[in-house]
């Protein structure tokens, strides 16, 4: 409902509950696993439950996204962020406030004992720097994405009408000194660089935390993906089960 108010898409939620899921297709993305052993039995538990709801479940042919192609989804974060928070900060700042990225890194580095006192801004700076969505190293580096996700993603969604994965490993500690651990989701990235909806749903507890299992569909097929989350939803039964309630430790250094 929030989605259909969101996207001014009215009709959703009908077309959603049109969608017969008994014929739907479903492609298993191995590569997309999050690595975290916990995590990716409880989506192998959730699969066999869900899995006789559909008219196929079988393993995706989709590729593990190369590190060329996650440099240049960095290189168009890089100049998107230039060009994307200078138009913001000019329409949205009034008074002495900052009015471009370089004024924000300014800013930081002028007030760096508190601003910078944790972490640097060499991303920030990166950006600043960068031509922008005009420059011709973003130029390239976007058709080059654009061309991965079409030849690679777009020959799994040809072949399975929707691709499924965990999302990420249950909530993670992130301090100062060590950051935070490789906690899965690559499922994001190539459906993100090619503008596809995705939809997460609760599949189990790991170690009291709760992990989602993740939904991958093509271009305006939203509706799709709400019939089959409510259906896997259904099929794992979390909401009616008295044992799914998540257990949040106090949080404790190191």
């Amino acid at each position: 409902r929030m989605l259909a108010v969101l996207a001014d898409d009215h009709g959703l939620i009908a077309r959603s509950r049109a969608v017969n899921v008994s014929s739907v297709s479903v492609g298993v993305v191995d590569v997309w696993r999050t690595g975290h052993a916990a995590t990716d039995r409880e989506f192998d538990a959730a699969l066999s439950h869900v899995g006789k709801s559909f008219g196929r479940v079988s393993s995706s042919a989709m590729v593990a996204m190369p590190d060329n192609v996650h440099g240049d989804e960095f290189t168009v974060l890089v100049h998107e962020l230039k060009s994307d928070l200078d138009a913001y900060l000019a329409r949205r700042v009034v008074g002495a406030g900052p009015r471009s990225l370089a004024d924000v890194v300014r800013f930081n580095s002028d007030n760096a004992g508190v601003e910078l006192a944790h972490f640097g801004q060499e991303i920030f700076e990166m950006a600043a720097a960068s031509g922008g969505r005009t420059a011709d190293e973003y130029v390239a580096a976007r058709r080059r994405n654009l061309e991965w996700v079409t030849a690679h993603l777009g020959a799994a969604l040809a072949e399975h009408d929707v691709l499924v994965s965990p999302a990420y490993m249950p909530a993670w500690k992130t301090d100062f000194a060590l950051g935070h651990p490789p906690a899965g989701g690559a499922v994001t990235s190539p459906a993100a660089i090619g503008g596809l909806p995705i939809v997460t749903i609760p599949m189990g507890l790991v170690a009291g935390l709760p992990v989602g299992l993740a939904i991958v569909g093509a271009r305006k097929s939203e509706h799709l993906l709400v019939a089959v989350a409510r259906e896997m939803e259904k099929s794992l039964g979390l909401s009616t089960d008295a044992a799914w309630r998540p257990r949040f430790a106090q949080p404790t250094r190191g």
